[in-house]
């Protein structure tokens, strides 16, 4: 007799520039295509170095949301591109935050669900927002930086 059980896609990255990304500010990614895989949820995870100089707070933080569209090539929240670029957060959904509190240091994200934020579905097209803020600009080299997803189906094991 067979089970259904879960089970995962091997990870892939983001391509999203947060390098030098100023406190206030954010970055949206590249979209992921679900449209052909159809997987039920995708979990995200991030680490990120805040700077060598002074200005982080004891209070800072990385907020990461998540956007979506719902047809093939149509609008996105918060009217994102397809690719890595500048954005202002407004509509998209708060999937979570990491603590990034002295300068110099390396900060990890829990891992997030995606497909929790739009009501336990993986959308069609979707992508992340990371906004920073930390109370000053992230570590200037992008290498410091890593932004993974893993999608998650199932399987008849």
């Amino acid at each position: 007799m067979s089970s259904i059980k879960q089970a995962f896609n091997a990870y892939g990255t983001f391509s999203c520039s947060v390098a030098s990304l100023a406190n206030g500010s954010a970055r949206q990614s590249s979209v992921i295509d679900n449209s052909s895989g159809l997987y039920l949820d995708a979990f995200v995870k991030f680490k990120v170095k805040t700077n060598s100089n002074t200005g982080v707070t004891s209070l800072g933080y990385i907020e990461v949301f998540a956007f979506a569209t719902v047809n093939s090539g149509g609008f996105f929240t918060d009217n994102a591109g397809a690719t890595d670029a500048a954005i202002t957060p407004s509509a998209a959904i708060r999937i979570g935050t990491f603590p990034a509190i002295a300068n110099n240091t390396t900060y990890y994200s829990q891992a997030m669900s995606v497909a929790e934020a739009f009501g336990g579905k993986l959308p069609y097209k979707w992508g992340i927002i990371i906004k920073n803020s930390t109370g000053a600009a992230l570590d200037g080299t992008e290498a410091s930086h890593d932004k993974v997803y893993q999608e998650m189906y199932l399987t008849n094991a």
